[in-house]
């Protein structure tokens, strides 16, 4: 009995204990939730930037959200913090948000911020192969950001040091180092010194291909246009020089072609392997080792090993066309230009797919043409080491488009009708991509102005909905530069005459211009002038003093 009893005591004290600590669990619970609430309902007292040398308190504020009077926002803040650091002004590593209690009760809230610093100076110690003027070309088209009075940041940097060494590679160093040295002008400028290690130029005086047995090391050298082996030629032209993006596109882009033009269409170029063989002379094949200068040097030698998968040779099967609608199915096959039971050549299917119909498309209107050709290959029951192959060429005509607008751009002194009538399509007309290439040409033909690329200089814009295009042509005037010459006259009017041509200036220049010579005439020294305003009367007068009689003419001129 007793024992039961002391058994109870001992149930009824746990159960008091469990009662109270869940009592306890649920006020603290409580506390921590009014705590919550009562933090994110309190109000910003102020907001301030920290660690700002260069640039203002109230440039930077207006990039941030967040107000004094505000309540309390931890998320607006982390966004505030993310504009901050999108202006690509701070340190990101060192830019922060901080809070402390303000005196009312309250939140001051404190963006601390690390400015980088400004480029005062910028140089290139060591890159004798390439000029600084092509670095920073480059630098300014793949967008670096590196240049004088810009804002430094190290991972700029970085993408530079590489795009540098790319550079040299290029021009034969693969092998080149690329360090960054950064020197402290003031607390908010820098020096920067790129520190190049050339090293020594790399030529290739090897090229061998494994795996090939139909075609010879020779023949796919051949194919190769960017890239060769050393000799007197690919010295002066710099195709001896590694450069493994160069050397991957000659590969896949001509040797493969090559291949491909051949019935080889399964055949496949794998990863080249670069072997280094020393340093020593290298130059052509018969006075290589000799020391002449500009056609022998010392170099580090290389030997690319490429590897060839051939595979079958295919004779043409059958030849589909989908998706045509405004050219025949034998007109289509009669530019692709195969026929079947030949050899496939691969390349002249390419270029008719890709190219040739492009542009006949083109001189339709059809702007977005879009053609792809699908091989289907088959075992050749006649003879077993060769295969069949059944193309579909499968074409995306589009809409045909009308040209809409013609503009020109950059053109202050040629009349818009001069131009205008130099373009063989006008506004209204089904577009022709043919015709634009030749009214280019002719607009060039005119040496009106610099030369005017198709490519860049005329802007192509479509309207897909209305099947539309609008071409905006660019053009520059050429410059006129100041020149004399002197002719020699072998006839009796004059034993020499010395011309000074004043360069058009102005619209006053172009309607007015004065032409000074000293003739020999009759043994006597004459003195002459034309003085004229050709494009205002259309005439010019020329009056001669000499010691004989005035001679004194007018003359039509032609404007």
């Amino acid at each position: 009995m007793h024992n039961l009893r002391a058994l109870g005591l001992v149930v009824l004290a746990l159960t008091a204990l469990s009662f109270t600590a869940v009592a306890g669990t649920g006020t603290s619970a409580n506390l921590f939730n009014e705590a919550v609430i009562e933090n994110s309902q309190q109000v910003v007292e102020s907001v301030d930037i920290q660690g700002n040398r260069r640039l203002r308190d109230e440039d930077l504020l207006y990039y941030i959200k967040t107000r004094a009077g505000d309540t309390y926002d931890a998320a607006a803040l982390e966004r505030d913090l993310k504009e901050l650091l999108s202006l690509n002004f701070f340190d990101k590593t060192a830019t922060r948000v901080l809070t402390e209690p303000g005196v009312r009760g309250g939140v001051n809230v404190i963006f601390e911020v690390r400015e980088l610093p400004i480029i005062r100076d910028l140089q290139f110690k060591g890159a004798k192969a390439i000029p600084e003027s092509d670095i920073l070309k480059e630098f300014r088209e793949k967008r670096v950001g590196i240049s004088k009075e810009s804002v430094y940041d190290p991972v700029k940097a970085r993408n530079a040091t590489r795009i540098l060494r790319e550079m040299l590679a290029s021009k034969g160093y693969p092998n080149a180092k690329v360090t960054v040295q950064e020197d402290e002008v003031s607390a908010t400028s820098v020096a920067i010194t790129f520190d190049v290690e050339q090293g020594n130029r790399s030529r290739i005086v090897q090229i061998d291909f494994v795996g090939n047995e139909k075609f010879k090391d020779s023949e796919l050298r051949d194919a190769l246009t960017l890239v060769k082996q050393t000799g007197l030629m690919t010295r002066f032209k710099g195709q001896d020089i590694l450069d493994i993006r160069k050397l991957e596109y000659d590969l896949q882009k001509n040797v493969r072609a090559y291949m491909f033009s051949k019935g080889y269409f399964q055949a496949r170029i794998g990863e080249p392997e670069i072997v280094g063989l020393g340093y020593k002379r290298t130059g052509p094949p018969v006075i290589g080792a000799l020391p002449l200068p500009m056609l022998t040097s010392k170099d580090d030698t290389l030997k690319i090993i490429v590897p060839v998968t051939e595979g079958r040779i295919f004779r043409v099967g059958e030849l589909k066309v989908e998706g045509n609608s405004i050219f025949s199915e034998q007109q289509i096959l009669a530019y692709v230009g195969l026929r079947k039971g030949e050899i496939a050549d691969g390349k002249r299917l390419q270029d008719a797919v890709y190219e040739d119909l492009k542009k006949v498309y083109g001189s339709q209107g059809f702007v977005e043409y879009n053609a792809e050709f699908q091989p289907e290959f088959k075992d050749n029951p006649t003879n077993a080491k060769e295969g069949i192959v059944d193309i579909t060429i499968s074409i995306d005509e589009g809409k045909q488009f009308t040209l809409r607008r013609l503009e020109f751009t950059g053109n202050t002194f040629t009349r818009d009708r001069v131009m205008r009538r130099e373009f063989l399509i006008n506004e209204g007309d089904i577009y022709n991509q043919n015709y634009l290439e030749i009214s280019v040409q002719r607009l060039n033909q005119t040496q009106y102005f610099d030369p005017i690329d198709k490519d860049q200089d005329v802007e192509i814009r479509t309207d897909d909905e209305n099947a539309n295009v609008d071409l905006i042509s660019r053009s520059r005037k050429k410059a006129v530069s100041r020149y004399s010459s002197t002719a020699v006259y072998p006839v009796w009017a004059a034993r020499s005459s010395a011309w000074n041509i004043r360069p058009i200036t102005s619209r006053a220049a172009v309607r007015s211009f004065r032409l000074t010579s000293e003739l020999a005439i009759a043994s006597k020294i004459c003195s002459s002038a034309i003085s004229s305003r050709i494009f205002a009367t259309g005439r010019f007068q020329w009056v001669s003093r000499c010691s004989r009689p005035s001679i004194s003419s007018t003359a039509k001129a032609r404007t």
